[in-house]
């Protein structure tokens, strides 16, 4: 049995299956042979498989009765194994996803909530003892199961929040001191290529978070005073450091200290944030019902004076728990903010700095609220604490900008704390409100000359940091300043000459000996365009707000020479695949906020098209080739997804506000498709083998075509030479079904718009006809994939339609060529049954009934003449 196929016996074994002895037959069968691995699996699977029987609710409650009653005493005495664990969670999310209600007794519960805790154990010692990666993997992947089996189902139970705390008890328990392996903390190399922890165990994260929030007033303290003990114990290990810096066992103390403080906010991240990106109902309903109990005033001096705060404060009567899980965050900051001014920044770890800063990302995003914002009526008391104009916001925004300024100095080259920190800074600059505390109290303007000028840390931030960085600032700029300001002009405008000059410069003079230091310059220049227009952000329901329009005018002062200047880096740098790629890579991303002011917008499409130009100077017709299986081909993709980009924009906001969708259509048509045929004649078609490309290749043709038929056929003939090439590549079976659906599906447009215009001076000329010979080929005699059959049958009836005379040819010579074969008889009759329906709408437009009859013929003709050459 397979546990995907469902069970579902026919009514004559219904008795047998409602059995109870049927069900212990095969239970007694997995205990006996379950300490055989071999033998175990097959019988697990056949236990899993009895889990997914289906039947009338009636008889399912009395199956399943059974089955659960079954499946207990199997697992009460079972002794699970490593190869078994999966397995076992497996059988828990099948009971839970094929019953109803009546069978959470609390026995089985029990008996569930200590098998996910023994996971949790499991899984931490294999990583702990350096265990072979498949051990650790197995029980993680039961762990998830598992967890993910609590947090979408219910119990019948007088408490089933006692299994929640039990099962948050025990992962917490299970991922401090040695419950992990103690690596990304201060020195020991990072794999760059190895997914953070919160999306590495995001699916353990997301149902964890989600049951500690059901128990918010057990959960967060819990984590808040574990926060405080082991910022406490880092306090006093790094001064330890001061008082013996040679002692050999600081760092593996500190080690032991950084992991257990990277999952403990971690995981209260998760609790504060669900997988949506919303605030958790639960918290909500939480937090509204403690409303009437909180102290505002104990509350904001907690937020205020962090440091003041510690494990003996926790559950406080009055204290917001939200608010103290917070305050021990800022504490830890504190601490490691002294660790900074006392030297001893290197003894500090960028993931709890990376983790803490994602913790703030979330918090400030979800629980920052405006005046006329709030949970409920209830939540009135928690406006002084978490309004964005209170003075305790103020103090929190001041802390935070102070730790992202820190972190931006000691980890200007760690990815991972720069991003968090960053993502952070948008966050709260995304707030007007808290934009201008940013401004007044954080100081951020002053950031404006450093950045401007590229000095230390900004000259030293990774790429993801710098694209960044700029969203950052065109947030603040927009809104706090105008276009013409001194600090726009310093950050965004001036830069942008002085770059410009030194390029027009490095194009006069050749190279120079700081071409390389130019070269840095440009990728700079690239990922703060990209970061610009990042931040371009526009509803377009309600057209443009006040800050909007700051962001229309940068859109066509700034990025309008932004993209200037990347043709003129196309032009210079043409043989340095990075920055063409990059190149590529800004000018899709300026496509994606082509949403103001139709006349600019125009303007600015002329400049990428003549970008696009520029490219293909230095790219040849042909140029693009699969020369290797690591072909480089992601600056072609980017140029194709930009022109997908630019021919799928429906609406462009005009200066009065209003919409021009006849204007649009006329402009932004020529102009893409103009682009789409400067481009098509440097890609090779051996480029298709490569789905991704193949994807969007014919994702733009099809678009493309849809748009406007009659430009596509006018296309110069190289290049509709090049397009047929490639469909007829597609049909290859190595380069896969994908490729040819795409590839048909287009073919298919092309097909109906001539049969449309028979007049069409292309008809004619057309290279159409050359697909008849290796589609009924394909089709008849070579294997492949059937559910292609639909859309070639289509591409086929076109082509009959449109080419009769040519049909008939091909048809002599196949019945022909096969007239002694055993499938001659079935060949003559669909054959000509083709013809026959595809005549029908000869020189007419085609009529569905007709297709449909047609596409059903070459089902049959395919399931006929296919099953006898397999026999034959």
């Amino acid at each position: 049995m397979l546990s995907d196929s469902p069970l579902a016996p026919p009514s004559t074994w219904l008795s047998t299956v409602l059995n109870p002895d049927f069900l212990k037959l095969f239970f007694k069968v997995y205990s006996k042979v379950h300490y055989n691995q071999d033998l175990s699996y097959h019988a697990s699977r056949c236990v899993q498989q009895l889990a997914t029987f289906d039947a009338e609710k009636s008889v399912l409650d009395v199956y399943y009765k059974s089955y659960v009653q079954c499946f207990k005493e199997t697992i009460s005495g079972l002794e699970i194994q490593e190869y078994d664990a999966v397995d076992i969670a497996e059988t828990f999310h099948l009971i839970i996803s094929h019953q109803e209600s009546g069978i959470y007794e609390p026995s089985i519960i029990s008996r569930m909530a200590a098998i996910t805790c023994d996971f949790f154990c499991k899984a931490a010692a294999a990583e702990a003892l350096n265990a072979d990666d498949s051990s650790s993997d197995i029980y993680n992947k039961a762990s998830s199961r598992m967890l993910s089996v609590w947090a979408y189902s219910w119990c019948q139970d007088k408490d089933p929040l006692l299994y929640y705390k039990q099962i948050f008890e025990a992962y917490v328990k299970a991922h401090l001191h040695d419950g992990k392996p103690k690596d990304n903390c201060i020195d020991d190399e990072v794999d760059e290529d190895e997914l953070p922890d919160k999306e590495k165990y995001s699916d353990q994260l997301e149902p964890i978070g989600y049951l500690a929030s059901l128990i918010l007033g057990h959960s967060l303290p819990i984590l808040t005073r574990l926060i405080h003990l082991k910022t406490d114990r880092l306090k006093a290990e790094l001064e330890l450091v001061v008082a013996q810096p040679t002692n050999p066992s600081t760092r593996e103390v500190l080690n032991d200290v950084y992991d257990d403080l990277h999952w403990l906010v971690l995981i209260a991240t998760s609790i504060l944030s669900c997988s949506k990106g919303e605030r958790p109902v639960s918290i909500v309903t939480y937090m509204n019902s403690q409303g009437q109990q909180i102290n505002t005033q104990l509350t904001q001096n907690l937020i205020i004076r962090p440091e003041l705060s510690s494990s003996e404060t926790v559950g406080t009567p009055g204290l917001c728990v939200v608010a103290q899980l917070v305050a021990s965050v800022l504490r830890l900051f504190h601490v490691q903010s002294v660790a900074v001014m006392s030297n001893l920044a290197e003894y500090l770890s960028p993931q709890v700095d990376a983790t803490c800063m994602y913790f703030m990302e979330k918090f400030t995003a979800l629980y920052l609220m405006n005046e006329d914002e709030g949970l409920e009526l209830s939540s009135r008391p928690y406006l002084p604490i978490y309004c964005v104009k209170s003075e305790c916001v103020n103090h929190l925004v001041s802390r935070i900008m102070e730790k992202i300024k820190v972190n931006l100095t000691v980890w200007s080259s760690e990815p991972d704390v720069v991003r968090e920190s960053l993502n952070t800074l948008i966050n709260l600059l995304s707030n007007k409100d808290v934009c201008k505390s940013v401004a007044v109290s954080a100081g951020f303007q002053s950031w404006i000359p450093a950045i401007s000028e590229n000095v230390f840390p900004f000259n030293s931030l990774p790429a993801s940091g710098i694209r960044l960085l700029y969203e950052a600032v065109v947030s603040f700029l927009s809104n706090t300043c105008d276009i013409n300001s001194e600090y726009s002009h310093k950050v965004l405008v001036d830069p942008m000459v002085t770059f410009r000059q030194r390029l027009n410069s490095r194009k006069q003079l050749k190279l120079r000996e700081d071409d390389s230091k130019l070269k840095e310059d440009a990728l700079r220049f690239l990922e703060m365009l990209i970061g610009c227009c990042s931040a371009l952000k526009c509803d377009m329901d309600v057209g443009l707000a006040v800050s909007d329009t700051f962001k229309a005018e940068l859109l066509f002062r700034v990025v309008q020479n932004g993209v200037d200047i990347t043709g003129a880096i196309l032009d210079v740098y043409h043989v340095d695949d990075q920055l063409v790629e990059l190149s590529m890579e800004a000018l899709y991303t300026v496509t994606n906020h082509l949403y103001f002011q139709f006349h600019k917008c125009e303007t600015l499409c002329q400049a990428i098209l003549k970008c696009l130009e520029v490219y293909v100077q230095h790219n040849p017709p042909g140029s693009k080739k699969a020369t290797s299986k690591d072909a480089e081909f992601d600056d072609i993709l980017w140029i194709i997804k930009l022109l997908d980009r630019m021919l799928t924009l429906d609406l462009f906001i005009t200066e009065d506000g209003g919409h021009d969708p006849v204007t649009q259509k006329e402009q932004t048509e020529k102009i893409t498709l103009a682009g789409i045929q400067t481009i098509l004649p440097v890609i090779d078609s051996s480029l298709l083998q490569y789905s991704s490309l193949s994807s969007a290749y014919y994702r733009l043709l099809s678009l493309a075509s849809s748009y406007s038929p009659q430009i596509i056929i006018e296309f110069h003939q190289p290049v509709w030479e090049l397009i047929l090439s490639s469909i007829l590549l597609s049909l290859d079976s190595r380069y896969g079904s994908d490729a040819a659906k795409d590839g048909f599906e287009f073919l298919n447009k092309m097909a109906a718009f001539i049969n449309q215009t028979q007049s069409h001076p292309l008809l004619d000329k057309s290279k159409l006809d050359v697909f008849l010979q290796p589609i009924l080929n394909t089709m008849l005699f070579e294997p492949f994939d059937l559910d292609l059959t639909t859309i070639i049958s289509h591409t086929l009836y076109y082509l009959i339609v449109l080419y009769p005379a040519k049909y008939n040819e091909m048809q002599s010579y196949i019945l022909e060529k096969h007239k002694t074969e055993p499938h001659f008889d079935i060949l003559h009759h669909y054959l000509s049954e083709f013809s026959s329906i595809a005549s029908v709408t000869q020189s007419t437009n085609h009529h569905r009934t007709e297709m449909s009859k047609f596409t059903e013929s070459v089902h049959s003709a395919l399931l006929e003449l296919k099953g006898l050459l397999c026999v034959t």
